[in-house]
């Protein structure tokens, strides 16, 4: 980097069907921190954390059964994330 602060938007990937939104930002942030203390890259902690955030908006429950480290720290069946430089 140059040292200037910089943004970056990450398009969130549509849900199939939303549920409940209860505790879907949580399980995004669980997402994100787990694949940061895995070492795992910028777009692969988004990705995460995404991925996390979709499985709680489809569950009744805030932090669904379904969430687990296979399906949150795969990537696969996600289109890829094309982010957005929002100030350079």
């Amino acid at each position: 980097m140059n040292g200037k602060p910089r943004a970056i938007y990450y398009p969130t990937p549509k849900p199939e069907k939303i549920v409940s939104v209860s505790g879907a930002g949580d399980c995004f942030a669980a997402g994100m921190i787990g694949s940061i203390l895995k070492g795992l890259q910028q777009e692969e902690c988004i990705r995460s954390g995404q991925k996390a955030a979709l499985l709680s908006l489809a569950s009744h429950f805030a932090v669904p059964n379904s969430i687990s480290p296979k399906a949150v720290f795969t990537s696969e069946n996600l289109e890829p994330l094309n982010p957005i430089s929002v100030v350079a």
